[in-house]
């Protein structure tokens, strides 16, 4: 760290960085024009000018522009001299001259300066254009740098862009006088009086579950979930108000989102040929990326990285590739910098999930492009000329996807763990209550796999949650717990649960306890000497013979289930099941949808808090149409066998 001084009061900045910073950590007011976060200081409009001093200057100071004067010890800084206002003022005067229609130049005149004419000649022609240089040097270390100045002095202009432009809007966000006109809408960005256009997207409400995902995390609020006439609920995209940032669709689960000009097939296509040749190097990145032609053949070019969805991350993965790249411009100076945010974000989810399935550390990852034109090819260069450890799956059958959406991707996974590859719950598992090799184990088979995917779009694992729970109520009650990963289903194949078998004989564990009710089902016939029985089964039994609830519970439960008597329950039966609606899918036909709205429906007129779910599955699939931030049909909330008992032991939520 470095001392200094701002007018008198002693301070500390990082070594390296500049003055202005300092002064705005301090609260002062001082005016910059040209000061960007992700460009390098520039001290074009020179507005942020201070005086500064040193003990080793003997009664020598010198005026300097703060945004680019580095801090050093024992400098001595004065943001409101005598001189330092005198010159500020001049620059406004100067100003004021070349802008005088400019409501901002006249704001910060006034302001610093108390200026409201000018003794200067004005310019004949109204220009907005203050010449801060952001614009062009924006494109210059950001974008294609397709911007440039033209003449010198007083003839100094900023020239219209070469062909080398994409229409991304950089130069209009960060300029401070918005002098840039730039309209985007109607399929269409117009800018510099050049039309660009936008690739929108569109809404198959034959597949859409209106989750509202799209609607949350679309940042321009053009994606909405509207109920319609004929009583249908679904997405809806205005093709004429779209921006076509994409982030809709990257995080829409069932592929019901897609976007004409860049389809998702294309894409997967396109990344099944990357990741099964050469460097096995797949990388995405956004058009301000000027990528050579002879490096071309390694990018997906998409109108932004937050197009990029988990499903194609992985999908990369699973075709074989050895690393996923997506390049980040600049979420600073993007008008699209949201989606990057978000993209950055679920590249490590995806990378989480990557590594449940052991396909590798650090397989998918999102790199910062060096500042200037040259920045990405560089970066590329460096990305196909690293090497990457091979897959797990390298050389296997392949995996790969054809579709959009998690459905595929699950499939896909679940074949994965079929073939014995029992997923890594070191991450799923951290920080739960568990003993290795205690006498009583929970098997926790490959549903943890679709609490994952679950997980990314609910915020929450729902699963885990409950085994959580579940430990922590059983080691209250003193059983101590290991936790064994498993590959088969809940049901079960053959071969997957031959080695799950092994795995559990070899922890030594005398009693098995089952995630999965279905799951205890199947390995009591195939595990000897051992007691095996659900979680459901065992939080039961421990609930009723300890619980001692406060409050009652109203729960809900579907038709066709006897619940056990349970003190603190009164059960409420519903005239439907809804677990009849079969196996757990992420796009889910109309009138399943509409069998759980009407089974929620009939839990909140019976005045039930809860609604029991009878498996893991159904469970994650009313978690996710009850998420939070969707539009909830219902206030009601699932539970388990499991994390009802939790409830009613003092190890769960208050009772509803």
């Amino acid at each position: 760290m470095v001392a200094f001084k701002i007018n008198g009061r002693s301070v500390e900045a990082a070594d390296g960085s500049y003055i202005l910073a300092a002064i705005r950590a301090l609260g002062l007011d001082i005016p910059a024009l040209c000061d960007y976060p992700s460009l390098e200081p520039h001290g074009a409009c020179r507005l942020c000018i201070v005086e500064v001093t040193h003990p080793d200057w003997p009664g020598w100071r010198k005026l300097v522009t703060s945004c680019n004067y580095p801090v050093s010890d024992g400098l001595e800084v004065h943001t409101n001299t005598l001189q330092v206002k005198e010159n500020r003022a001049e620059l406004l005067r100067m100003l004021l001259a070349r802008c005088p229609e400019t409501e901002l130049v006249r704001t910060i005149a006034k302001r610093y300066g108390g200026i409201a004419e000018t003794p200067y000649a004005q310019r004949p022609e109204v220009t907005h254009c203050i010449l801060c240089d952001m614009c062009v040097r924006v494109c210059e270390e950001r974008s294609t740098s397709a911007l440039a100045h033209t003449g010198r002095g007083t003839e100094r202009e900023v020239n219209s862009p070469t062909d080398d432009c994409v229409g991304c809007g950089a130069c209009a966000l960060i300029c401070p006088t918005q002098c840039i006109p730039f309209t985007r809408g109607d399929t269409r960005t117009i800018i510099w009086g050049r039309e660009f256009p936008v690739a929108y997207c569109v809404v198959d409400p034959d597949k859409c579950r209106a989750c509202g995902l799209c609607e949350e995390k679309c940042y321009f609020d053009v994606a909405r979930v509207k109920l319609f006439a004929t009583g249908r609920l679904t997405s809806f995209i205005d093709k004429a108000s779209c921006q076509g940032c994409a982030s809709c669709i990257a995080v829409c689960p069932t592929g019901a989102i897609s976007m004409p000009a860049h389809e998702e097939a294309e894409a997967l296509l396109r990344v099944r040929g990357m990741a099964g040749r050469g460097a096995r190097v797949v990388v995405f990145a956004c058009p301000r990326s000027p990528i050579p032609e002879a490096l071309k053949g390694n990018v997906i070019v998409l109108p932004c990285i937050s197009r990029v969805s988990l499903a194609m991350m992985l999908a990369a993965v699973l075709a074989g590739a050895r690393k996923v790249v997506l390049m980040a411009r600049d979420a600073e100076s993007c008008y699209f910098g949201e989606g990057e945010r978000q993209a950055v974000k679920r590249a490590e989810f995806a990378q989480k999930l990557a590594q449940l399935m052991h396909l590798g550390d650090a397989r998918i990852e999102v790199t910062s492009i060096p500042p200037g034109l040259f920045g990405a090819s560089q970066e590329l260069e460096r990305i196909c000329a690293a090497s990457y450890p091979a897959s797990v799956i390298e050389g296997q059958l392949p995996y790969e996807l054809s579709e959009a959406g998690y459905d595929e991707l699950a499939s896909r996974l679940r074949a994965l763990c079929a073939s014995g590859n029992a997923p890594d719950l070191s991450f799923w598992s951290g920080g739960l209550r568990a003993t290795k090799g205690a006498d009583t184990a929970l098997y926790v088979n490959r549903i943890a796999v679709l609490d994952y995917l679950v997980a990314s779009l609910t915020g929450e694992f729902a699963l885990r949650e409950v085994a959580a729970r579940a430990l922590n109520s059983l080691g209250a009650a003193g059983v101590s717990c290991s936790i064994v990963s498993g590959s088969a289903g809940c049901v079960g194949e053959d071969a997957a649960f031959g080695a799950d078998v092994g795995s559990l004989n070899s922890s030594g564990a005398k009693r098995v306890v089952t995630l999965c009710p279905e799951s205890a089902k199947s390995l009591r016939e195939r595990l000897e000497g051992v007691e095996v029985i659900s979680l459901d089964e065992y939080m039961l039994k421990l609930a009723a013979a300890s619980a001692k609830p406060i409050d009652t519970l109203k729960v809900a439960h579907p038709a066709g289930c006897n619940p056990p008597e349970l003190p603190g329950v009164e059960w409420r039966a519903l005239s439907t099941d809804i677990h009849a609606h079969g196996p757990f899918a992420f796009r889910l036909k109309l009138e399943v949808r509409q069998g759980y709205s009407r089974a929620l429906a009939e839990a909140t007129a019976l005045g039930a808090g809860y609604i029991l779910c009878q498996c893991p599955a159904e469970y994650l699939q009313v978690k996710l149409l009850l998420r939070e931030g969707a539009w909830r049909m219902s206030r009601v909330e699932p539970v388990t066998f499991a994390s009802l008992a939790c409830i009613l032991l003092g190890s769960g939520e208050d009772g509803r």
